[in-house]
């Protein structure tokens, strides 16, 4: 029995449109004429390419896309913004003027086409009208708060930052605790939670079953959703396990205290991250999060001592709140005040997200907020 009849489809794909978004007038107007002529109803240009901000430039009649990227050549960097930014369901592929196989074996690690804008506009014309049809199976950005002492908050940092994301990117989002992690996501979420997948608001779902490493959460969460937060707590991994947590997820943030224990920790999570680049030449975007979730820890190690230890600048420092980090919005980031009042936790999301902010230093309050912190 068909649920829909062939004339409701085809109204469906005729009403769709799509789009070619490129800086370049000339490549654009040629795109779209040899899109319409391939059969394709309903193309648009829009002037616009993958160095621009595209948020809030994806229309939501989109069905398939060609991007161009010029001379970019960051191909982590490019996926990771259309991962964010291309919904679920959408065909799309990449176009630019460099001609490099390694380029485009790059892509395609990501199940993303990549195609020379001058001598391979024929294959592009003829993906986009195959792949129109079809979906581009691209996987989800892996984030990982990985908490390296029991207790420093790795868990709620985690929902918050699930949170900000689902609520500024506006895609689909899944938080999952590893088997280290909290037992009491239901009670910060305020939802009782299923065994699978429990929706807690528009955009944001969590997994309902803790797990040790995220391969254990089924393949096709990582096709489902267009980031997937993985909260856990790593101070009894075994350096195994540590390279697993390296290998799983682009971007790493080590949640650490005034504790020696927890550097100790953070330290040999840093070494797995250089061993994995050395061996196999795989990057990860590490950020360390000062997380001041107790009372009465100003006698522990200061920052400076700690940034010694790592041989790392700490990123983001989130001072001690009696409310938590529900009140973190109401005090500026480690010194660092931005024209948009930026908090700490804003900060820490715009850098996982590769968002820049203008930030204004302040040389003698910083160097006062540092001390008082210490």
């Amino acid at each position: 029995m068909l649920l829909f009849s062939k004339s409701e489809n085809k109204d469906k794909r005729e009403d769709s449109v799509f789009y070619v978004f490129s800086r370049s007038p000339l490549l654009n107007e040629n795109l779209t004429s040899e899109l319409r002529l391939a059969g394709l109803p309903h193309v648009r240009g829009i002037k616009c390419n993958i160095s621009d901000e595209l948020q809030g430039k994806i229309p939501h009649d989109i069905s398939g896309a060609v991007i161009d990227i010029g001379d970019c050549t960051d191909v982590d960097t490019i996926v990771q913004q259309l991962q964010m930014l291309i919904p679920g369901g959408v065909w799309y592929c990449v176009v630019g003027n460099s001609d490099s196989i390694t380029l485009a074996q790059q892509f395609s690690c990501y199940n993303v086409a990549y195609y020379h804008s001058s001598a391979q506009r024929d294959l592009l014309v003829e993906a986009a009208v195959n792949g129109s049809q079809a979906v581009t199976k691209k996987k989800a950005i892996m984030i990982s708060i990985l908490g390296c002492k029991g207790g420093v908050g790795n868990s709620r940092l985690a929902w918050h930052i699930a949170r900000k994301i689902a609520d500024e990117k506006r895609v689909a989002t899944l938080l999952v605790s590893g088997s280290g992690g909290t037992r009491d996501m239901d009670i910060i979420s305020g939802k009782k939670l299923s065994h699978e997948y429990t929706s807690v608001k528009k955009h944001l779902d969590i997994y309902g079953e803790p797990v040790a490493q995220l391969s254990e959460v089924a393949e096709d969460a990582f096709h489902r959703y267009n980031f997937v937060i993985y909260e856990q707590s790593i101070h009894t991994a075994s350096k195994e396990q540590l390279r697993g947590f390296a290998e799983q997820a682009l971007c790493l943030v080590l949640v650490i205290d005034r504790s020696f224990s927890s550097a100790r920790v953070a330290r040999a999570m840093l070494e797995q991250v250089e061993v994995l680049y050395r061996i196999n030449r795989l990057s990860r975007r590490v950020y360390l999060c000062f997380n001041d979730n107790r009372p009465g820890q100003h006698s522990g190690i200061t920052l400076e001592d700690l940034e010694k230890l790592l041989e790392q600048r700490v990123d983001i420092h989130i001072p001690y709140i009696k409310s938590g980090l529900e009140r973190v919005s109401a005090l500026p980031s480690d010194g660092l005040l931005t024209s948009h009042g930026a908090n700490s936790l804003d900060l820490l999301v715009d850098r996982i997200l590769g968002v820049a902010r203008t930030e204004k230093k302040l040389s003698v309050l910083n160097t006062i907020f540092r001390r008082i912190r210490a």
